[in-house]
């Protein structure tokens, strides 16, 4: 690359894998000669990095995967085996996150990525801490609101739990991951990069069956076709815009006796909704 380390194009963490030497990123990630720089220092050249630079050995990634506005990009993940730095694996050397299935729309995560130098001078990690994810309406997809996720920041991990003493990991962290930066048009809303929103508005697909086929295939080094993409039943929503403009009425209080605030909403048409709360600020049901 003409600008060497900082021609980084995409974010990838290490995952827990029997070979020890597998990252998760995004599925348009995936391209040849790729490396992986655990704990990157822009002020250091490649062989000065503080855990080196790793190359990868062969991907896995869903072969009905796209990154455009269809279905298939709820697949948009891809998994690298990368060789041996001298005699050790990556993660015998930084540690490893643990994979879990994604929970449901709603979640509190910590995001984090590397975007391009263009858009981020001081060429280090970015972080979106403690947000609430919502649903991508239409998709098997969540979303973040938060401003800094650039290019660059493709197959960045979104962590449900994060360790940050600073001593494994390739940010310095190690957690659990449910989701990773991409799905639909590479991760990001349909708008130019001058439109606030390109930044603001961050999806990842929700880590699911056939993630985690993928995830088990990789550390067998195999990558087969799982055939055509059938969306999953997705976890629950309060829907769109388009519901809730017809909306008439709204108000919250222990309708179950549980003691969490419910909210009981009256539609256009008479019909009557009531929403039960978890008691975490999320709406769990409906009836």
């Amino acid at each position: 690359m003409d600008k060497g380390l900082k021609g980084h194009r995409c974010t990838a963490s290490v995952v827990r894998s029997g070979g020890h030497n597998l990252i998760l990123t995004a599925g348009h990630c995936v391209g040849s000669n790729s490396m992986f720089v655990p704990m990157y220092d822009h002020t250091k050249t490649a062989a000065a990095q503080p855990h080196g630079v790793w190359a990868v050995d062969k991907w896995f990634r869903d072969k009905r995967a796209t990154w455009d506005k269809a279905k298939t990009s709820d697949l948009d993940y891809a998994f690298a085996s990368l060789k041996p730095n001298g005699r050790e694996n990556v993660q015998d050397v930084v540690g490893a996150n643990t994979l879990a299935r994604t929970p449901g729309y709603a979640n509190k995560v910590t995001v984090i990525g590397y975007p391009k130098i263009a858009h981020n001078l001081p060429d280090q990690a970015v972080r979106c801490p403690d947000i609430y994810t919502t649903a991508l309406s239409g998709y098997y997809q969540m979303q973040i609101f938060c401003a800094g996720m650039w290019g660059g920041v493709s197959g960045g991990p979104f962590f449900s739990e994060l360790d940050s003493s600073g001593d494994t990991g390739d940010t310095g962290d190690t957690g659990t991951i449910i989701g990773n930066v991409g799905g639909f048009l590479q991760g990001g809303p349909d708008e130019g990069e001058s439109d606030p929103r390109y930044n603001e508005i961050t999806y990842s697909p929700l880590h699911g069956d056939r993630f985690f086929r993928l995830y088990a295939d990789a550390q067998q080094g195999r990558n087969p076709d799982y055939g055509p993409y059938e969306q999953p039943s997705r976890p629950y929503t309060m829907g769109s815009g388009a519901t809730w403009k017809h909306a008439s009425l709204m108000a919250s209080g222990d309708f179950d006796g549980k003691g969490h605030s419910d909210m009981a909403v009256v539609w256009s048409d008479g019909e009557v909704t009531l929403y039960n709360s978890d008691g975490r600020g999320h709406f769990t049901g409906e009836r």
